[in-house]
C-alpha cells in the first residue's frame, strides 16, 4: 500500500488575512512591528496546518483522477 499525504489548513482565514494586513501595514509605517509580525503570522500558519495521511490501493488511478479534477475542491 503507497501513502499520500496533504497539507490542509484549519485556522480561520480571516484571522490570517488580519496578520497579514499588520505586517504590511507595519513594514510600510512602523518598521519594529515588523520584526514581531512576521513570526506571530508564521506561528499561526504552522499552528493551523495538519497532515492527513491516507493509504490507497492504487496510486496510479490516484494520479489519473486528480489530473482530471476528480479529487480537486
Amino acid at each position: 500500500m503507497s501513502r499520500i499525504a496533504r497539507y490542509e489548513f484549519i485556522g480561520d482565514w480571516r484571522v490570517f488575512t488580519l496578520l497579514l494586513a499588520l505586517e504590511l501595514i507595519s513594514a510600510i509605517v512602523f518598521l519594529p512591528l515588523l520584526i514581531g509580525s512576521i513570526p506571530i503570522l508564521i506561528v499561526y500558519l504552522l499552528l493551523t496546518i495538519i497532515k492527513i495521511e491516507e493509504e490507497i490501493e492504487s496510486p496510479n488511478e490516484f494520479i489519473a483522477g486528480y489530473k482530471v479534477g476528480r479529487f480537486r475542491k
